[in-house]
């Protein structure tokens, strides 16, 4: 699959991020609702496909931890301190 995508949308890439999305968004129309799949029978990913039935709530709550537990915030790098700073 990501070599088909690779050929598909970035060999070469697009001319602005817009024209590089439209093509990920083709490639995603045709590989799960066109292209059959030999590993599921012939069939498409979008054919075999059934919405969940799990109810998610409207607003999830914060975690709540255990007074002996020392939090930490991890930065958007996957990094945190040890010592505040």
């Amino acid at each position: 699959m990501h070599r088909e995508l690779k050929r598909e949308t970035a060999r070469p890439a697009a001319a602005s991020a817009r024209a590089q999305q439209r093509r990920f968004d083709a490639f995603r129309q045709r590989y799960n609702t066109e292209r059959p799949h030999e590993g599921i029978g012939d069939r498409t990913p979008s054919s075999l496909w059934t919405p969940g039935t799990r109810d998610y709530p409207a607003r999830i709550t914060p975690p709540e931890y255990p007074a002996h537990v020392e939090v930490r915030r991890v930065s958007t790098a996957g990094t945190f301190r040890l010592r505040p700073g």
